[in-house]
């Protein structure tokens, strides 16, 4: 049997590298293993920045006035705990799989629990108890987390968006207003968080001021005569229509113009009015010239100077819910005084002839 065999030009190893290594020297073998060891080092300082490069994001919605538990989702772990370590708060990462471990305050002052295997669940979680009942909004943590089960870093961040509950409203005050607009109305209910918009119908009040959780006072917008519902709304919905919160927009009323004729000397004579759009009240506007008007409640009464006789006038105006007219005026007519006298035929005289004759009684006049 022939066997081939083939000279290396390296050396009876066919090695070039390995032949050259020989030939270095002791020198020349030092460099190559500080190189080596520097290389070592850097791969070993990437994969430890690796470790504590990883950070996730954790985020869940809740109710207000409530407290939750969260089982991370199968993209929280993958982000989270990609090496199935868990999740821990302590920066040794050593949480107990069932006894939650208490986290310092939230940003907003709330508190979440961190664990490993939720209470009636399997996985990694949270608890997380609001700052208050009324507390709305985004509250945000951190937690520990790792890429290699043994180095652990705070770079886990949790956020928890609180809705509030829909509003409700039990009453306003006052129920009615004018067409007109510019009614402050009292709103009271409940859940009045984070408020967004108050209406009346359709239309958004002019203005509205939450007083506190349970109240607010709103300015009404102009609207058309009618009912409409006044609604509160914020994150979690808005208000439930019922006959609490029904405000009546209402017209002012108007008044027109009329006329009466009254005795001479005569005192507390009914005035005619002329109104439309049911009034609760009229007022004197421009006070008489020649005698005195006044109103009490619906009622317009007209005494004229006691010498007076000829034409007088003053206006009203009528008020509603609404608001209040425009100005009318009534024109009065003073009747010219009657005298009488007796006897009412006195025995005549003659001319030429001196007369004198005296009266049992007179009136109508003036002197």
């Amino acid at each position: 049997m022939r066997v081939l065999t083939q000279t290396s030009p390296y050396g009876r190893h066919g090695v070039a590298g390995w032949s050259m290594f020989r030939r270095m020297g002791a020198q020349g073998r030092a460099w190559m293993r500080r190189g080596l060891l520097a290389v070592l080092a850097i791969w070993l300082m990437v994969l430890s920045q690796g470790a504590l490069a990883i950070s996730c994001s954790v985020s869940f919605s809740m109710p207000q006035n409530t407290s939750i538990t969260y089982t991370m989702t199968g993209g929280d772990n993958a982000a989270c705990d990609p090496v199935g370590a868990g999740i821990a708060f302590d920066a040794a990462g050593d949480g107990n799989s069932l006894t939650p471990v208490a986290s310092s305050p939230t940003a907003h002052g709330g508190t979440f629990y961190i664990y490993n295997t939720v209470p009636g669940g399997t996985g990694n979680g949270f608890t997380y108890v609001p700052p208050s009942p009324s507390f709305s909004g985004t509250d945000t943590a951190t937690f520990f987390i790792t890429s290699d089960g043994g180095t652990w870093t705070p770079t886990g961040s949790l956020t928890i968006t609180v809705v509030p509950n829909s509003p409700t409203v039990n009453s306003i005050s006052p129920t009615t207003g004018s067409t007109a607009g510019n009614t402050n109305v009292t709103i009271t209910g409940t859940n009045f968080t984070g408020v967004t918009a108050v209406k009346f119908g359709a239309t958004n009040a002019t203005s509205f001021t939450v007083n506190s959780t349970t109240q607010i006072t709103a300015t009404s917008p102009a609207g058309s005569a009618g009912v409409v519902d006044v609604t509160v709304t914020n994150g979690g919905g808005t208000s439930t229509t019922s006959a609490a919160d029904q405000f009546s927009y209402v017209a002012p009323p108007t008044a027109g113009p009329t006329s009466i004729t009254v005795a001479h000397g005569s005192t507390n004579n009914p005035a005619t009015v002329n109104v439309t759009g049911s009034p609760t009240s009229l007022a004197v506007g421009t006070q008489a010239t020649h005698g005195i008007a006044t109103a009490s409640g619906l009622s317009l009464t007209y005494t004229p100077n006691s010498s007076y006789s000829g034409t007088d006038s003053f206006t009203y105006t009528a008020t509603n819910a609404g608001g209040t007219s425009a100005p009318a005026t009534i024109t009065v007519t003073v009747s010219n005084a009657t005298v009488t006298y007796a006897p009412s035929s006195p025995v005549a005289g003659s001319v030429g002839t001196a007369y004198s004759q005296s009266l049992a009684s007179a009136s109508g006049g003036t002197a």
